[in-house]
């Protein structure tokens, strides 16, 4: 029984930490479900190692050791004892620690500190998932910039791509939601829908997407009108 009881505890140790941490950062991007549960259990192993890597030292400097008492303990019942009489240091390491490295790590890669360093040395990083739409949102990640939008079945559309936008990474023609969305006015321009929080627009409906260079002004939300004539595209419509 105690046998199987550390047997679970090093599972626990292995496992726990990595899967926390990628479902707490997945909650902060859009990103593709793994296909296979190899790959999700492999990926939840490593995660683990890394959160371990990263929070052993740590815990060693401040006299804290959880999972090394789970590697020294010469037997079950010595690490039974340790793990009952700190349960509060263990249940830091193996939730409290991969959660809040987790945000961090949100909060980085949201900044693109990482992006930004590699491409000042010369090194852009590309797409995780190479497709023309995941190529061209990030050539345009800093400009949140204006998309026309030709659909299967209605009039077409004018969005802001801006940092609430998100597209899913699939194959084919990715869902998109614009987070600004822009109507026709008499004059043949377009103006900012201050009444839209956001469209959400099927992959399946869509035709053609033209990307368009914004104004800094349509950035803060500021319902100026926008000529189709003032607009310069920045990239060939994608199709």
């Amino acid at each position: 029984m105690i046998e199987t009881i550390f047997g679970l505890a090093l599972v626990v140790t292995l496992i726990v930490p990595g899967y926390l941490f990628r479902n707490v950062r997945s909650r902060f991007f859009v990103i593709e479900a793994d296909t296979h549960v190899e790959d999700t259990l492999l990926s939840y192993f490593v995660a683990s190692l890394i959160m371990l890597a990263i929070t052993w030292p740590l815990y060693t400097l401040f006299g804290f050791d959880p999972f090394g008492a789970l590697v020294d303990a010469k037997d079950p019942r010595a690490f039974l004892t340790e793990v009952s009489g700190n349960p509060i240091r263990w249940l830091t390491q193996i939730v409290v620690a991969p959660v809040v490295l987790a945000i961090m790590w949100a909060y980085a890669e949201r900044q693109t500190w990482g992006a930004g360093l590699f491409t000042h040395l010369g090194l852009p990083p590309q797409p995780r998932h190479p497709n023309a739409i995941q190529a061209a949102i990030w050539a345009h990640r800093k400009q949140s910039p204006l998309l026309e939008i030709i659909v299967k079945h209605g009039p077409k559309i004018v969005g802001r791509f801006g940092p609430e936008s998100a597209a899913t990474v699939a194959k084919g023609w990715p869902d998109l939601f614009l987070d600004a969305v822009y109507h026709p006015t008499s004059d043949g321009g377009w103006q900012l829908d201050d009444q839209s929080s956001g469209i959400f627009i099927p992959g399946s409906e869509i035709r053609l997407i033209q990307f368009f260079r914004n104004d800094p002004a349509d950035v803060e939300g500021e319902p100026s009108p926008i000529q189709e004539s003032d607009v310069n595209p920045s990239t060939d419509a994608i199709a």
